[in-house]
């Protein structure tokens, strides 16, 4: 890993704002997907729906 990600307090440029901020989402979105999936998900689905569901929902809107 380069020396910009653990540096405190220092500044990032544009490019690596992005790419931060998009692992960022995807951790969270993988992170969703592995806890409501399969037969019985860790979070109920009447509580916390798959992340697939709630796109599709979109189109309904």
């Amino acid at each position: 890993m380069s020396s910009w990600l653990f540096k405190l307090r220092g500044d990032i440029d544009g490019k690596q704002k992005i790419v931060l901020g998009i692992i960022g989402a995807l951790f969270l979105l993988i992170f969703w997907a592995l806890l409501t999936a399969g037969e019985n998900p860790v979070l109920p689905r009447s509580v916390f729906p798959h992340p697939m569901r709630v796109l599709n929902a979109f189109g309904d809107l």
